[in-house]
């Protein structure tokens, strides 16, 4: 057995402007001879040897509540046989519905954009049909009573119905825009509605609602304003803060290195120094492990100053008598012969002649 699933109901609004409700068609009567029909077409009088191409199995409402089946086409039917390949092919891909009215409604609730008619909210499915020529690709075929009358039959595959006014009167569109609003601000914090709310009590909430709104925006651009002159600011202030920073290392690296040069500790020669403090700017401890392993150097000035104070420094406030009595003539002889020919005139009066 070859099953073919199909959308019978989908809850769409159709061309004409109405929509028939899925959970709302009851399915009890049809199930008991699930038939299948071509184009809504049974035995008469010009054509008493019509019968259903085949049988629905398996209908019920899916997770997006539409009505959906599987149909299955008569094999021993050669027209049947022809219907299936069609539909294989995608040369048929519609059904149509033909249900009994029960109930209407115009309640918002079971409205959608774009409807004009109430809505279908109780059927009995009678039959479902191949379509050929739908109305559109949820064609339905209705049979409708009217105050009491004989049931009409309608056709959304029909081009006009004059009886559609009749069994289904237009939705009054003002009023009906009035519910659909309440029902928008139902349950809503910023709206407070009573349950019998006129058009008035909508009307003067739709504009409080607008002034809301309009404050809103008002505020999110001034609050848009402030943000920015903030980010500004704060871009600035870190700006300032790098550049204070930098100073702070610079003039700690000049500092370091400043220390070490010929005016200080005299561990690096003034053509080292610009070379270790722009080293110093970016590695500072590791400048500062080099210099405190780093010994001292002495100047030539030094070095003549460490002499005369090696040679005679420490004999310059004595005599030569005192000197002679130390036993230190002869060292300050060797190592500062001119202030030992000083002290020896000074002490005998006499030019040293030796």
């Amino acid at each position: 057995m070859n099953l073919h699933p199909v959308i019978i109901c989908s809850n769409k609004v159709n061309r004409y402007g109405f929509r028939v409700l899925a959970s709302g068609i009851e399915l009890g009567m049809y199930e008991k001879n699930p038939i299948l029909l071509y184009a809504h077409q049974r035995p008469n009088r010009d054509n008493p040897n019509i019968t259903p191409v085949g049988k629905m199995h398996n209908i019920h409402l899916n997770e997006a509540n539409e009505l959906v089946g599987e149909m299955e086409f008569d094999q021993d039917d050669e027209f049947a046989i022809k219907l299936e390949k069609k539909w294989e092919k995608g040369m048929l891909n519609a059904v149509s519905l033909k249900a009994e009215m029960v109930e209407v409604s115009d309640d918002p609730q079971y409205l959608l954009p774009g409807q004009k008619l109430p809505t279908l909210t109780k059927s009995l499915l009678e039959e479902i049909s191949i379509e050929p020529v739908p109305g559109d690709s949820e064609a339905v075929a209705l049979r409708l009573h009217y105050k009491g009358e004989s049931p009409t039959v309608i056709s959304l595959s029909d081009d006009n119905n004059p009886d559609l006014e009749k069994l289904f009167p237009s939705i009054n569109k003002n009023q009906t825009d009035m519910k659909i609003i309440a029902l928008a601000f139902k349950g809503q914090k910023h709206v407070t509605l009573a349950s019998g709310a006129s058009e008035e009590d909508i009307a003067n909430a739709v504009t409080d609602l607008v002034a809301k709104v309009n404050t809103l925006e008002a505020d999110k651009v001034s609050l848009s304003a402030d943000l920015q002159a903030k980010t500004d600011l704060a871009t600035q202030l870190q700006e300032k803060l790098k550049t204070v920073k930098l100073s702070a290392i610079n003039e700690k690296a000049e500092a370091l290195v400043n220390a070490a040069g010929p005016s200080g500790s005299k561990k690096l020669t003034a053509e080292e120094m610009p070379e270790y403090i722009e080293l110093a700017k970016t590695n500072y401890d590791a400048v500062k492990n080099i210099l405190d392993k780093r010994k001292g150097f002495s100047s030539v000035a030094d070095h003549l100053n460490q002499k005369a104070e090696g040679n005679g420094g420490k004999y310059a406030e004595l005599s030569f008598r005192e000197i002679e009595k130390q036993g230190k003539a002869a060292d300050l002889k060797a190592t500062d012969p001119e202030l030992f020919k000083e002290k020896y005139k000074a002490q005998y009066g006499v030019d040293y002649k030796g």
